[in-house]
């Protein structure tokens, strides 16, 4: 079944060039409905795509053009129902049915794609009670199933946040709120802990992601987030030794950060330095956009509940004097949840 989505028109080939490599805002506001719509940040239009498996499921991430939505079974909510769409394409992949057992926290998603279909989809639970990472290949000849990799030596008080998958070294990367990396070998089926790798995180946001290859972590520093510190790790070829190295300014040129969620680095498209964030959450200091609306809000991990929240897109330019920031759109839009999504160029 396909996912079906409504034009509007094309803008200048300039336009067209960001949005063929921007990432776009996707908006989830109705659980309930088929519906979900896109924001395109290089047009500042927005447009709809609808799909039947839409309805009660989430988004959690997404890689070169494919969207990893997940549902909760109706009568258990330990089992999650996950399935990829492309709007672009309009192709679909069903998942199958990904159970955990009880406490299972907060599931961390990723994928990786490569030659157009996604290879790996990855789900990792962290709980008191341990770690335990979930690999399926959608590429599978016989029907793909979820295989299950339990990390043993498990200290409880790692915080682990995100996870990353490497196709071209066959890892996946599970990375701690303090810079420790748990990586584990999809070739041998081996784990490796990288509990060294510390950086300093004390009042700081962390983004981690991977963008051609390489994995990157962004700290935007508290209070009010007015300066930010880049870092990619350097793996070797043996495959477990890593460090984490800061990036220098001329790595910085001409670069686009888009952070939440799903994050994205986009080099070469635009002129400048300059990072976008989804939600306020006391950025750009006391006299930012929407700093009464931002102390009143929660960063939800997962899906959100509750009302509506006024979303906007916050964009820092990172090469004025005081990181000067403001709004892509001039007025607030209402929605219950946004995330980047690459879309390679639907809109």
């Amino acid at each position: 079944m396909q996912s079906t989505y409504e034009e509007e028109e094309m803008g200048s080939n300039e336009e067209y060039d960001l949005a063929k490599f921007f990432p776009s805002v996707l908006c989830e506001s109705d659980w309930s409905s088929t519906e979900r719509v896109i924001l395109d940040i290089s047009t500042k239009k927005f447009q709809s795509i609808t799909n039947p498996r839409f309805k009660d499921a989430n988004c959690v991430s997404s890689k070169d053009g494919w969207l990893l939505f997940v549902n909760v079974h109706p009568s258990n909510y330990a089992c999650r129902l996950p399935f990829l769409v492309n709007p672009s394409t309009g192709d679909q992949i069903d998942m199958p049915e990904l159970t955990f057992g009880p406490k299972i926290g907060c599931p961390l998603y990723s994928l990786s794609v490569v030659s157009g279909t996604p290879s790996y989809v990855v789900c990792v639970i962290n709980n008191p009670r341990g770690m335990t990472l979930y690999v399926a290949s959608p590429q599978a000849q016989v029907g793909h199933v979820w295989e299950s990799y339990k990390f043993g030596a498990y200290d409880r008080h790692t915080q682990i946040c995100t996870c990353v998958t490497l196709e071209s070294r066959h890892q996946v990367l599970c990375l701690g709120y303090n810079g420790e990396v748990i990586a584990f070998d999809l070739l041998d089926l081996s784990w490796t802990h990288n509990s060294q790798l510390r950086l300093r995180t004390l009042n700081s946001c962390v983004w981690y992601f991977e963008s051609g290859g390489e994995v990157l972590r962004v700290n935007a520093l508290r209070p009010f987030f007015s300066s930010f510190v880049f870092y990619k790790l350097h793996m070797e070829d043996d495959r477990t030794t890593m460090t984490w190295v800061e990036l220098d300014q001329s790595e910085l040129e001409n670069t686009s950060w888009f952070m939440g969620g799903s994050s994205f680095r986009v080099k070469g498209y635009q002129q400048g330095k300059k990072l976008y964030v989804l939600k306020p959450n006391s950025y750009g200091g006391p006299n930012g956009p929407d700093f009464e609306t931002a102390k009143r809000k929660t960063v939800y991990h997962g899906r959100p509940y509750g009302s509506d929240m006024d979303a906007n897109v916050y964009i820092h330019d990172l090469d004025s004097p005081d990181f000067a920031t403001y709004t892509l759109m001039p007025d607030s839009f209402r929605t219950k949840h946004i995330s980047w999504v690459q879309l390679n160029c639907l809109i």
